[in-house]
């Protein structure tokens, strides 16, 4: 694979949309979340989003500069700390994201719109973090 610094940049855009959109949620309390599913869907997909671009950012990354491939989420954000892609206390603070995004895709019917509520209030920071680290790498390229 090739490393197109293109297809990272297109990925950062649609990152920092979906940013963009759930910080307008962010301050939202939990029983206006709880009681309005349309919120809890935009809410759910913007993390959909997220989790796929990053690690769509990290496995391109990964295997068209280092030739490295991981199949599993946990190991591509170890795998961009590894090589210092971003900083080892950026991929602690997004450990369990990869398990967060199999919940979101996979175990809709028993979601439970607390842990996502949590994240919304608690995580976009660290989701912040992860986007302009890796610009920060991006232009170095």
């Amino acid at each position: 694979m090739v490393f197109r610094k293109e297809s990272i940049e297109e990925r950062l855009l649609k990152l920092d949309e979906a940013l963009r959109v759930l910080e307008e949620y962010k301050g939202l309390l939990w029983d206006k979340y709880k009681a309005d599913i349309k919120i809890q869907w935009i809410v759910e997909r913007g993390f959909i989003i997220i989790a796929e671009m990053i690690f769509d950012i990290g496995a391109h990354i990964i295997s068209s500069i280092y030739r490295e491939y991981r199949d599993e989420y946990e190991e591509i954000l170890r795998g961009l700390a590894a090589n210092k892609i971003i900083s080892q206390d950026l991929a602690k603070g997004l450990e369990g994201f990869g398990g967060f995004r199999n919940v979101l895709i996979h175990e809709y019917i028993e979601l439970d719109s607390k842990k996502v509520y949590e994240a919304l209030t608690g995580k976009l920071d660290i989701l912040e973090r992860f986007k302009k680290e890796i610009a920060e790498w991006v232009a170095k390229q």
